[in-house]
């Protein structure tokens, strides 16, 4: 059984999550096909070309990928809050 999942979203973005449907992340991007809260929306209105940019606290990484297509090379940072999700990334 894989130990992750890669889903597609509905703003064109690709996320790997747990391979676990009792994972509230897998679950609700499972049945949304989107992450839910305001916030992607509002990083997406506030961000500039040129800007650099740091998901400080990385979970699955949502946040960075939701940051990136605005930068100027469609790159965003992210510093991992642990480890096994980043070898899903």
């Amino acid at each position: 059984m894989p130990q992750h999942w890669t889903l597609n979203l509905s703003n064109g973005l690709q996320v790997n999550v747990p391979a676990d449907l009792d994972h509230p992340v897998t679950l609700t991007l499972l049945e949304v096909e989107a992450w839910p809260e305001p916030e992607h929306a509002f990083l997406r209105q506030l961000i500039q070309p040129g800007m650099r940019l740091l998901d400080a606290d990385t979970g699955l990484g949502l946040d960075a990928l939701a940051m990136a297509p605005g930068s100027e090379r469609g790159r965003a940072f992210d510093r991992p809050q642990h480890s096994s999700p980043v070898r899903a990334l």
